[in-house]
């Protein structure tokens, strides 16, 4: 059987516990579309510009939880890079205000 893997997952922490409060209203703020989460984390969502099978855009996802553990989600590694970038300078520039003391 030949599977058609169509997302990759990377797992990693940010270093920091976080306010997730905080962490929604900032990428709502700067236009990072943030739903609710149902399992207490936030997402963080940057276009792919690919559509999925069934309609719809597809994202690159960013969960994070209120122990500062990410889980990235994306097409694969080589279009995953940059989106990671943006993603830690979002994080570095906000980092004050999503940091949990």
């Amino acid at each position: 059987i030949k599977l058609a893997v169509d997302m990759e997952n990377v797992v990693f922490d940010l270093g920091f516990k976080v306010r997730t409060d905080a962490l929604m209203e900032k990428a709502i703020q700067c236009g990072l579309r943030s739903p609710p989460d149902s399992e207490a984390a936030v997402r963080v969502l940057y276009p792919t510009g690919m559509s999925k099978a069934k309609g719809g855009d597809r994202d690159h996802n960013f969960r994070i939880r209120h122990t500062g553990k990410v889980v990235f989600s994306g097409p694969n590694r080589k279009l995953m890079e940059p989106v990671y970038e943006k993603f830690w300078e979002f994080i570095t520039a906000n980092e004050q205000d999503i940091r949990f003391v």
